[in-house]
């Protein structure tokens, strides 16, 4: 792993502080949060190539990687594991993307249910998964984050639900 900020995961210029220059000075809006890589990393090439042609094997080591930083950092283990990805739910049809495959192969190695398919545009979905959520620990994963904004959405329409505390982990980071 690369020497990065323990908030958001950038790349920092100092390893003598833990976290990076942009997170002392802005607002920790979609905190705890954690991104594994930067998208200057040779992961993000590799993610690419996931999204492409999404495989078993490659969700299998994608979600070891969640895995490891989920136990590095001090967060309690979650309950439930929620994919973000992009909303297809057009006529009841869900798509199958490469964040649902990785999110089922992290449920299995960590004994946490995997709610499959999340989208937060359908009041629906949320009243219908309400029940399980209330007083669990939830983890939210993806695999980009370009902005906060979906997440910080996300984050809103699930606390909701009556969670007990919501993380969310991305692979790899673009924000600058």
């Amino acid at each position: 792993m690369e020497v990065s900020c323990k908030l958001c995961a950038r790349p920092k210029e100092s390893r003598v502080r833990d976290i990076c220059r942009k997170c002392t000075k802005k607002k920790r809006v979609i905190q705890p949060h954690c991104s594994l890589f930067s998208s200057f990393s040779p992961m993000a090439e590799l993610v690419g190539q996931f999204e492409k042609r999404p495989f078993k094997r490659m969700a299998a080591a994608l979600a070891s990687f969640f895995l490891m930083r989920l136990l590095e950092l001090d967060w309690n283990f979650p309950d439930i594991i929620i994919p973000i990805g992009e909303p297809y739910c057009a006529l009841g049809g869900v798509k199958q993307d490469g964040i649902a495959q990785i999110a089922k192969e992290l449920g299995s190695l960590s004994a946490a249910k995997v709610i499959l398919p999340f989208c937060i545009h359908h009041d629906c979905l949320l009243k219908k998964r309400a029940k399980p959520l209330v007083g669990k620990q939830v983890l939210l994963i993806q695999l980009h984050l370009w902005e906060t904004e979906r997440l910080v959405r996300a984050k809103r329409e699930i606390r909701k639900l009556f969670t007990q505390n919501i993380y969310s982990l991305s692979l790899i980071e673009h924000r600058s």
